[in-house]
């Protein structure tokens, strides 16, 4: 679990303290079952009426492998034991696969030519940032 995780836990710790369970039921004793009128109540609150818990997993993915976590890795988070289900998860933009595209090319451009000092800077392509987007995924 990464640090942001492990800090918002420790709060709702702290937050239901003596009660036994990070998540306590709303009513009653025990723990907290069940998301949906809650998730359904944050969506429309947030104006993401459409989106799935399932497709913050495919987000989750997607963001990792764009920013360059290995695809193995990125199935481990998400519990895959299979690297093909990861690969349904990790939808890749077009600008991350042209920028590999092009950090390759240099390497093969230096491997052909070391005296040229090819670099990715010195060929004009335009690397836009990463941006975050949170879409909603049908299955298929």
């Amino acid at each position: 679990m990464n640090g942001a995780a492990l800090a918002i836990l420790a709060t709702l710790r702290e937050a239901s303290a003596g009660k036994g369970f990070v998540f306590p039921a709303a009513t009653g004793e025990g723990h907290y079952v069940g998301t949906p009128r809650i998730w359904s109540s944050l969506r429309k609150r947030i104006g993401l009426s459409e989106v799935r818990l399932h497709d913050l997993r495919h987000s989750f993915a997607s963001v990792g492998v764009t920013a360059g976590t290995p695809l193995i890795i990125v199935g481990a988070l998400l519990g895959h034991s299979d690297h093909a289900t990861t690969l349904r998860y990790a939808h890749l933009a077009a600008d991350p696969v042209s920028m590999s595209a092009e950090d390759i090319g240099v390497l093969l451009a230096e491997a052909l030519n070391p005296a040229a000092q090819v670099t990715a800077e010195s060929i004009p392509v335009a690397r836009p940032s990463p941006t975050l987007t949170v879409t909603s995924f049908t299955s298929s």
